[in-house]
């Protein structure tokens, strides 16, 4: 369940970068964007190696 859900996830971000990347959007918009989604994985990433150790 995790992975699977960390892949939509991952395709989710991937298509909301490109959105956000469209000519005229804010710099700082994807700057501040990509924070939140390296924060998300890092989070998701911690709670899979927790899972993994606590087995």
């Amino acid at each position: 369940v995790q992975i699977s859900s960390l892949r939509a996830f991952s395709k989710q971000t991937i298509n909301r970068n490109y959105v956000l990347r469209a000519p005229g959007t804010n710099f700082l918009n994807i700057w501040f964007l990509n924070i939140i989604t390296y924060m998300k994985i890092m989070s998701l990433t911690k709670q899979v190696f927790l899972n993994i150790m606590t087995l």
